[in-house]
């Protein structure tokens, strides 16, 4: 008989302490002590008959993938390689090193120029290897783009540039080993983007793309060569494409949006943990 979960009260809990109700229902599921340290970063998953075994849960990552496959999907313009090298469409991710900007370094200046030369403005300027919606410029025009390039370049080591499009909806889809085990989509908030962080909210998949969805996030998932992974997906003009990989399965935000959502985020965890139990 499944484990009858006691729902959290949504409205009375942070995202940290609905995140520990998660990772406390995975546990009691798996007959496993759990601790929930630095606020959620690091959660650990102990044999309560032998304190040896033990699982973690670090920043999101469970230790499925290997080191080198989640490099890639960290590494924005590596991952966009990847996965046009494999036949996935996807938004495309120039990289760009600050320092090369900063001494007119003619690799730059190349990559640059080919850009400008292939893709209309507005651009998009980010870090390489960022993540929830964080260090994202918008350049409308070469003063701007300069700008931005500058601005990101005083504190990180690598910047991507890629075009922009326009979708009013972001898929996320998590993938483990072959499968999607859950979906959704988010509206936009705050600036225009798609984190539940900054005010996006839930929608379903609708039926008649989930197919077409889940089978492009499978093609992602191994073209990287993940195990376990929450992939990003837009509806553009040019159909769906992936926007992002991410190896760290962050299912946080989400389960406040509803009953469903948060039953369904404790399976994700406890089926993954399942599969590294062995």
């Amino acid at each position: 008989m499944p484990h009858q979960l006691i729902l959290p009260d949504f409205n009375l809990l942070s995202d940290e302490e609905l995140f520990k109700n998660v990772m406390q229902d995975t546990a009691t599921i798996l007959g496993l002590n759990m601790e929930f340290l630095f606020d959620g970063w690091l959660v650990r998953f102990t044999n309560p008959y032998n304190p040896s075994e033990r699982y973690e849960l670090l920043g999101y990552d469970i230790g499925l993938n290997s080191s080198q496959s989640s490099f890639i999907a960290k590494d924005k313009a590596m991952c966009y390689k990847y996965l046009f090298e494999a036949g996935v469409p996807s938004i495309e991710h120039f990289l760009l090193k600050p320092k090369d900007y900063k001494f007119s370094n003619e690799s730059a200046k190349e990559t640059l120029l080919n850009v400008q030369k292939n893709y209309h403005f507005p651009l998009v300027v980010k870090q390489n290897n960022g993540g929830g919606g964080k260090n994202i410029l918008y350049a409308f025009d070469e003063t701007d783009l300069a700008l931005t390039i500058g601005e990101l370049s005083n504190n990180h080591l690598e910047i991507s540039i890629s075009p922009y499009y326009e979708f009013p909806i972001e898929y996320k889809c998590t993938y483990l080993d072959g499968e999607i085990i859950m979906s959704y989509g988010k509206t936009k908030g705050e600036n225009l983007q798609n984190n539940l962080s900054k005010g996006a909210q839930v929608v379903e998949v609708p039926e008649l793309l989930k197919e077409q969805l889940h089978s492009l996030a499978i093609q992602s998932g191994k073209a990287i060569g993940l195990r376990f992974a929450n992939i990003d997906i837009v509806e553009t003009e040019k159909g769906l494409i992936v926007l992002e990989v991410n190896a760290s399965v962050a299912q946080k935000r989400v389960v406040r949006h509803s009953q469903e959502l948060y039953q369904q985020a404790v399976n994700v965890y406890v089926t993954a943990l399942r599969k590294l139990i062995g």
